[in-house]
């Protein structure tokens, strides 16, 4: 169990590390940056205000390494905010 904990762990750190971009299709088949994209600051910064993008990315990794699958889900109210108390959804 050590050595599948070790190598999950290395895999994980290692491609959380990498720079993430979020791109937007421009004209002429380029490609520029979209950093005013609302799923960037999700991505790049903080997902929510419990982990880091580098942490969120490590657990997804973990478990699309360990299950073969990973999900991620934004979950907001009417008004477009997260909800205070995320574990009581059901």
């Amino acid at each position: 169990m050590t050595a599948v904990y070790s190598c999950v762990r290395v895999l994980a750190e290692t491609l959380a590390g990498l720079p993430l971009h979020l791109y937007k299709r421009g004209n002429s088949n380029s490609n520029e940056k979209a950093k005013d994209h609302i799923i960037y600051f999700l991505l790049h910064d903080e997902p929510n205000t419990e982990m880091t993008s580098f942490v969120f990315r490590e657990t997804l990794m973990t478990h699309l390494l360990l299950w073969g699958n990973a999900y991620a889900q934004v979950i907001r109210n009417r008004r477009n905010e997260i909800p205070t108390n995320s574990h009581s959804i059901k």
